[in-house]
């Protein structure tokens, strides 16, 4: 997922959770390295090479509030408003001061655990990406696509990503299972 994607789904919930102004610029650099494994500075290169123009406070809180006004949040907003909410760091009034970016392999591995958390709630909410359908099932991506090109596999079409649900990949492989 892009950088730049992650953070307009950081910036809708952060603005959800009722953060305007400096508040939000505040905590979306406190949180951005944790969710969208960077930090504003290179969001910024990104967002100028793409643009000619630099990310200011400005446009990250217009950003935020057209997540919202139009409701651009995607299925996987819920992973981040969970991970935002059920985090012990995170509280209105402490989005102040930003907090150490910790090392990208610690963010990932954040990512991984709140996703897995997720699963093992056995949330009907979640969508998986084909990698991480890939990696829950032990087949290869590639395979997971050919699936999706035969038309086997139910899947959601979010742009040009590929989205599943745990409930219908269960189905399908269970559709597939031999019994002596």
């Amino acid at each position: 997922m892009s950088p730049l994607w992650e953070a307009k789904i950081l910036l809708g919930v952060l603005r959800e959770q009722g953060l305007v102004g400096k508040g939000l610029v505040n905590a979306f650099e406190k949180w951005a390295p944790r969710i969208a494994g960077c930090s504003r500075a290179e969001m910024n290169r990104v967002y100028c090479e793409q643009t000619g123009r630099e990310m200011s406070d400005y446009i990250l809180v217009q950003q935020a509030d057209k997540a919202v006004r139009y409701n651009q949040l995607p299925p996987e907003a819920e992973v981040v408003r969970r991970t935002v909410l059920n985090s012990d760091t995170f509280r209105l009034d402490d989005h102040i001061q930003p907090e150490q970016a910790k090392d990208p392999s610690e963010v990932k591995a954040m990512r991984r655990w709140s996703k897995r958390r997720l699963l093992d709630e056995l949330d009907p909410n979640v969508l998986l990406s084909t990698n991480e359908l890939a990696s829950l099932t032990g087949f290869k991506p590639k395979t997971i696509r050919r699936w999706v090109s035969r038309k086997l596999v139910s899947y959601i079409l979010i742009g040009n990503r590929l989205r599943f649900r745990r409930a219908a990949v269960e189905l399908f492989l269970a559709q597939r299972e031999v019994r002596k």
